[in-house]
């Protein structure tokens, strides 16, 4: 795993960690609405600048419900 992989990895749980503290992420279906949770985000987080934020999007809309962590990159998965 690279350095970048680390990174996008960091992004990924620190974007989950973020979007699960507001009350309207139990309500959000789709990758744009996502994306626009994730805004305010990104502009407070250096390193977030350096990814799609519509990849983390699709990312998060997918997690399961059991706590899990992302890893393994932009090609990684959700792991329990």
């Amino acid at each position: 795993m690279t350095g970048r992989d680390a990174l996008f990895d960091l992004a990924v749980n620190r974007a989950s960690s973020y979007v699960q503290r507001l009350d309207s992420y139990n309500h959000v279906t789709d990758e744009g609405e996502m994306v626009k949770l994730l805004e305010a985000w990104a502009l407070r987080t250096r390193f977030a600048s350096r990814f799609d934020l519509r990849a983390i999007a699709r990312i998060l809309l997918e997690k399961p419900a059991d706590g899990s962590h992302w890893a393994g990159g932009k090609n990684g998965t959700w792991r329990g």
